[in-house]
């Protein structure tokens, strides 16, 4: 019992500090990197993914507001993978792009109602064990733009910029924008 204690999975899972908005063929996604410094293989990664909205009733009530959002999930996790998450105009996630483009959505809400709460879990191959990390997103987070390129050619062999990981490239055309003034 004692050796097993010791042996507890320490995953070197993490999330981007940033996450973004854009849009890819013309639709607007949400986006963010997740990485697994050890670049072993973590088996079938969930992703959940979750909006929290902090609602004000005409009663005076406080309540959270937790609206689901779906991922399509990759079958293996080793190194760096980028998730995004399309979205439309009905999708909270299209109220967080107006706030931050100046627009203020029919529900009357603000940016700091919102937040971003992604959760992974997935087998560890090394340790054959579940692990599980998470990551929260504040409103400050999202930015209009994409993540860097963190791949890297050294003498023909692939490798992981991991001091690019939490850059992004900002947009000049006004992903937002775009997400905000096109119908879904």
């Amino acid at each position: 019992v004692f050796v097993t204690r010791f042996q507890q999975p320490s995953h070197e899972v993490l999330f981007s500090d940033l996450c973004t908005i854009s849009t890819r063929d013309g639709k607007p996604i949400f986006g963010f990197r997740v990485g697994n410094k050890r670049c072993n293989y973590i088996f079938l990664p969930e992703f959940t993914m979750t909006v929290m909205q902090r609602i004000h009733t005409v009663e005076g009530e406080t309540y959270i507001r937790s609206t689901p959002i779906d991922i399509s999930n990759p079958p293996l996790l080793t190194a760096t993978f980028n998730i995004t998450v399309p979205f439309d105009q009905e999708s909270p996630l299209a109220n967080i792009a107006k706030l931050i483009s100046g627009v203020q959505p029919a529900d009357g809400s603000s940016l700091k109602d919102y937040s971003i709460v992604v959760l992974m879990q997935g087998f560890d191959d090394v340790y054959n064990s579940t692990v599980t990390a998470y990551h929260k997103y504040s409103p400050s987070d999202v930015r209009d733009g994409k993540m860097k390129d963190v791949f890297k050619f050294v003498d023909g062999d692939a490798t992981i910029d991991w001091d690019s990981f939490h850059k992004i490239e900002e947009s000049k055309e006004g992903f937002v924008a775009s997400v905000v003034l096109e119908p879904s």
